[in-house]
């Protein structure tokens, strides 16, 4: 998916920069490629990030995908709570994922 960052920055269907997504990037690529191999098999922590970094993106995409659709995302029955889930749940998602790739690098 990370890939998909850089394209969709690329050609434009998203506003990001690359100095926002780059760091992101490369603290995924840190974390799967030279933390995780040393935390034990199975740990908590690994799940938890993994899972948060899922569903932090089903949501970003499915956003994205529903305005490349032309479906508003604020108004249709299909739209509001996709965008609800994306401006309101990374309250409680960032934290839950951002502790838990804390806890792998400890």
């Amino acid at each position: 998916m990370q890939i998909l960052d850089i394209v969709f920055l690329l050609i434009g269907i998203t506003r990001n920069s690359l100095i926002n997504v780059f760091p992101q990037i490369m603290s995924r690529i840190v974390l799967v490629h030279m933390i995780f191999p040393l935390v034990e098999e199975g740990h908590w922590s690994i799940f938890l990030a993994v899972m948060c970094w899922c569903f932090a993106e089903i949501i970003r995409f499915s956003f994205y995908a529903l305005k490349e659709m032309e479906i508003c995302v604020y108004t249709t029955y299909l739209g509001r709570p996709v965008a609800t889930a994306r401006y309101n749940l990374f309250i409680v998602n960032y934290p839950l994922g951002v502790s838990s790739e804390l806890f792998s690098f400890y």
